[in-house]
């Protein structure tokens, strides 16, 4: 987990980011986008904790937040904290900041681990 709040070199515009997600996901849910491994969700509500499997991808969280626990360590994703897994995971996630006022808008890029991207 990359931690953006202390780090001297990422400049992120979080109001611009959250503004630019809603765009995609104007509505609670998951959208696609035309980049097949690019989706926004959009969640206006907090949630109990929820079992999923967290597949390879890079989770970007523009506003709000929530909580990931994975063998029994809980981990914050929210402006600050983006999560990065390179393998299916088992984890319970729970929303902890979210509302129709503000709602938790987020980015996922799927990734392919072993995909060599051409190089040799």
């Amino acid at each position: 987990m990359h931690n953006f709040a202390q780090s001297s070199t990422v400049s992120i515009d979080r109001q611009a980011l959250a503004e630019l997600v809603h765009r995609h996901a104007p509505s609670d849910g998951t959208h696609g986008s035309a980049v097949p491994e690019l989706s926004f969700r959009r969640t206006s509500y907090e949630t109990e904790p929820l079992n999923a499997v967290s597949v390879p991808s890079l989770y970007v969280i523009a506003q709000g937040g929530k909580a990931v626990t994975f063998a029994g360590k809980t981990y914050s994703c929210d402006p600050n904290h983006c999560l990065v897994t390179s393998v299916n995971l088992p984890v319970v996630g729970k929303i902890t900041q979210a509302s129709p006022e503000l709602p938790l808008p987020k980015f996922t890029i799927g990734v392919q681990p072993g995909y060599d991207h051409g190089h040799s």
